[in-house]
């Protein structure tokens, strides 16, 4: 289902039903687009972490979108679990995927992280499968979990995306990865 909202404030209102969250802290970032500085203005920010939405040319929802860039390892190399629990010196990313995950799997869209750096030519396309937390009732490793990896070279995901954008029927709810 396409959904078109003539103000950000409208869109707001409707994101809002995919969080309980409530934002109430102050915002300092600095440069931030337009869009999202009329979304803070509307007292509907953008949720939590969440870097964006992926629809095809054809309106179909394709997936939550998150970005990671990476300078201290290789794109090859980077893994999100590294930095999910805390440690003695960072106080972990548990809670931070907690946002994204929720607002996932209440628009029943997959997870897809995109492993960039500015010093590489690769990327990395992750699907996530399921985020496994700290208080997990059945005691598994906590961390993310992938239903597909791979490694390529920037001017190939372009491609890829339209490829798999091309196997998404018209107008649904979401896209499975059927890669």
């Amino acid at each position: 289902m396409r959904k078109q909202f003539p103000t950000a404030q409208r869109f707001g209102e409707w994101l809002s039903q995919f969080r309980s969250l409530q934002m109430t802290s102050d915002y300092q970032e600095t440069g931030l687009p337009c869009f999202d500085l009329e979304l803070r203005h509307c007292k509907h920010p953008w949720p939590g972490n969440l870097d964006g939405v992926l629809v095809c040319p054809n309106g179909s929802t394709l997936c939550v979108l998150e970005f990671q860039t990476t300078l201290a390892v290789s794109v090859r190399d980077h893994c999100n679990n590294k930095w999910f629990l805390p440690t003695a010196s960072r106080k972990g990313d548990e809670q931070r995927w907690k946002v994204v995950d929720i607002l996932r799997q209440q628009a029943h869209l997959p997870l897809v992280i995109l492993v960039w750096s500015p010093n590489e030519q690769e990327v990395k396309v992750k699907v996530v499968k399921e985020i496994v937390y700290s208080d997990d009732p059945r005691g598994r490793k906590p961390g993310l979990y992938y239903t597909y990896k791979e490694v390529m070279e920037s001017s190939s995901l372009l491609h890829f995306l339209q490829d798999w954008c091309s196997r998404v029927p018209r107008e649904t709810e979401s896209a499975s990865f059927p890669l």
